[in-house]
């Protein structure tokens, strides 16, 4: 049964009933930095109703709406800081001042609390850079997509029943959940795609969701679901001493003659100089120019695209400055010809 639909989006689609109707199963919102970005340099392409739809959508908080549900995708955020609303901000403000209590308590200084919150959290900034960037190459894949659109052929009225895409199974307590007889089918062919390309979900048909790496805290993921998605490794103390121990070492063993050739376009990494932080651009300009604005000002981008390059380039680095814009607005340019190419070559550029 599909979930009733959200009072979010009851709201907007009765202030702009016409622009709601043509958005389809998914809209994409535009983060407010690059709504006004793109205003200032394309000040054409959004008329007034356009640009009232657009601020209204970026100020929800949401990431967009599938199926009429709101839903959030972290792992845009490591290039929009407008993505932490201010309840993160404040369970991160009670965090710090329960350690604070804990530190004071044991006889440590507030400053180490505040070193170890700053090292987490630029562990956690880069841990969400490498999952963008990977999304950022995925997404434009032609085998993950061709796999991807068989799965949404058979399977696109269950998830639409459900409201949602089934996720990898967590455990925090060792148990394990059952799956229902009727939809084991629909859940074995969802479990395997994900265990191909190391997902734990998608938020939309357009969207997946990388697994977590269990690199700091216990990831608590059901082991048979996530079998053949990566390594699984249990270093114990006495091996800390040898600093040279590779994971590449360890990856070899285990993997044996396991086929992960489908993933060679990102382990090879092919493109010359194209790190985490290019393909984690290349993912946002998908969002946000391809699934955002070309669907729904697609007639009129025309002529535009030199504009768009230089609106992308003010919001990833917040910069007035027209010499630096004009000197990043040729990276911008590249990052989004590569996205294009690759997506002409799967036959999904207009």
């Amino acid at each position: 049964m599909a979930k009733a639909i959200s009072e979010e989006w009851r709201e907007l689609s009765g202030c702009f009933p016409s622009i709601a109707k043509r958005c389809g199963d998914a809209v994409y919102a535009i983060p407010e930095r690059l709504v006004t970005a793109i205003h200032e340099v394309v000040p054409t392409l959004f008329t007034s109703e356009d640009l009232a739809f657009e601020m209204h959508l970026a100020r929800t908080g949401m990431t967009g709406f599938f199926l009429t549900q709101p839903f959030s995708y972290w792992i845009l955020s490591s290039h929009n800081s407008d993505a932490r609303s201010q309840s993160d901000r404040s369970i991160d403000e009670e965090i710090r001042s329960l350690l604070v209590d804990e530190a004071a308590a044991a006889g440590r200084r507030e400053s180490t609390v505040d070193d170890y919150l700053r090292a987490v959290d630029q562990r956690e900034k880069s841990n969400r850079l490498r999952q963008a960037g990977y999304v950022g190459w995925l997404i434009s894949e032609a085998t993950y997509r061709s796999e991807m659109n068989a799965y949404n052929s058979k399977w696109k009225s269950s998830v639409a029943r459900r409201g949602r895409f089934p996720t990898v199974r967590k455990s925090f307590l060792g148990e394990q959940t059952k799956i229902d007889k009727r939809s084991r089918r629909f859940w074995t062919d969802t479990i395997m795609l994900c265990r191909r390309w190391g997902l734990e979900t998608c938020v939309t048909w357009e969207l997946p969701v990388p697994l977590s790496p269990g690199l700091e805290t216990k990831d608590f993921y059901v082991r048979p679901d996530i079998e053949d998605a990566g390594l699984h490794i249990f270093v114990p103390n006495y091996l800390l001493r040898d600093r040279n121990l590779s994971v590449y070492e360890i990856a070899e063993l285990q993997n044996g003659p396991a086929d992960i050739a489908h993933l060679d376009g990102w382990l090879e990494d092919r493109l010359a100089h194209w790190g985490y932080e290019r393909y984690a651009q290349m993912l946002d300009l998908y969002v946000y120019l391809e699934l955002a604005i070309r669907r729904r000002y697609g007639e009129r981008l025309k002529g535009q695209t030199g504009r768009l390059d230089e609106a992308f380039t003010r919001f990833w680095h917040e910069s007035k400055d027209d010499l630096e814009v004009q000197a990043r607005k040729e990276s911008t340019a590249k990052t989004r010809q590569e996205l294009q190419r690759r997506l002409k070559a799967y036959g999904m550029q207009p």
